[in-house]
């Protein structure tokens, strides 16, 4: 596969789909900010649940300790430590322990118990701590966030660099929803595919209603049967006349909102929403096409990391790097790094 094809299909995917995890109608508690950090390639998984953290240094959460001077050329394992109450009125509610992203490689213990580990520095992943958690008094959660793995030219920043979340949901809830919108300038339609993904926590299958709405466009619903303590996909799918949308464009970046709610008798017990636009890019030959017309791709590489914030987008950075490339340097388009991205710079793009 040539350069150009490697660009495209990541242009394809990243503009074509939106595919998030929901927390829209959940109840959600962020665990960012000052969290115990102890820096150590000597102490064991065992001796570690042990330590009193309180006597060990701190470090802001999301962020990376290669930003402290003290840390600059640390490289192996680092263990962060925080304490946290679960709300009261969670508690006829799964709860999930959540990181957006720990760099490269972690394990997690809550209450000093093992939830499991995960490898991929800039990928999402999750616990069910609802058995786990305590609800009476404070929990402990540590994490170890090892960077000794190095791989191809950036700089191997340590540490958790994106968000961490205590999640409730209901016993059925929304994994993710994902819509797939693609013109068809020979038929002069829009084809449109939305996969659900559910996940039933309960002991018993339900029947569950899951009602769409694309204001403007579509509104709709399927009935759907979830088996106890299992998940279940199903699909949505519709056309539309090219002359009933709005098309996204670098230049008029219109975004549609697809809402989506999962009701049992008429009680809704999740919902979900994502904007998406409607487009099509590909390659002919040596040119470019957005929507069935020629355009010209002018733009620059952008890097994440950053003296002060290393691998972890702000939100003020990133509206100020992404304005900078589009407004002042006259950009339609960025090779964004290679590795999985965050939520926060892909939505701004998308909206620019």
């Amino acid at each position: 596969m040539k350069l150009t094809q490697y660009i495209v299909f990541a242009f394809l995917v990243l503009s074509a789909c939106t595919d998030t995890s929901i927390n829209q109608d959940s109840k959600e508690m962020f665990l960012n900010g000052s969290w115990q950090f102890l820096a150590s390639n000597e102490i064991d998984d065992k001796a570690v649940l042990k330590e009193d953290f309180n006597k060990c240094d701190t470090l802001q959460v999301p962020g990376n300790w290669d930003t402290r001077k003290r840390y600059s050329e640390y490289v192996g394992k680092g263990y962060y430590q925080k304490q946290f109450e679960i709300p009261r009125n969670w508690k006829d509610k799964h709860v999930r322990l959540k990181f957006d992203a720990v760099y490269e490689s972690a394990k997690v213990w809550l209450n000093g118990e093992f939830l499991g580990e995960h490898v991929g520095g800039y990928t999402p992943f999750e616990f069910n701590i609802t058995d786990k958690v305590d609800f009476k008094k404070p929990n402990s959660v540590v994490v170890m966030a090892d960077n000794s793995y190095k791989r191809g030219a950036w700089w191997a920043w340590g540490g958790i660099s994106r968000n961490v979340s205590l999640i409730a949901n209901n016993d059925i809830r929304f994994v993710y929803q994902h819509i797939t919108s693609e013109p068809d300038f020979e038929k002069n339609e829009v084809n449109f595919t939305v996969k659900y993904k559910l996940e039933n926590n309960d002991e018993s299958k339900a029947l569950v209603k899951i009602n769409t709405n694309i204001e403007g466009i579509h509104t709709d619903s399927l009935s759907i049967q979830v088996e106890p303590n299992s998940t279940s996909v199903s699909y949505l799918k519709f056309k539309k006349n090219l002359s009933e949308v709005k098309l996204w464009h670098f230049n008029t970046p219109n975004l549609y909102e697809l809402n989506s709610s999962i009701s049992i008798n008429d009680s809704e017990i999740d919902s979900a929403s994502d904007k998406f636009g409607i487009r099509k890019f590909e390659a002919r030959g040596e040119q470019f096409f957005l929507n069935n017309e020629a355009v010209r791709m002018n733009g620059v590489n952008r890097v994440h990391d950053h003296p002060d914030y290393g691998n972890t987008e702000p939100d003020h950075l990133v509206r100020k790097d992404m304005f900078d490339i589009k407004y002042n340097l006259g950009c339609n388009f960025s090779r964004l790094m290679h590795a999985p991205l965050p939520k926060n710079l892909l939505k701004l793009c998308d909206s620019i």
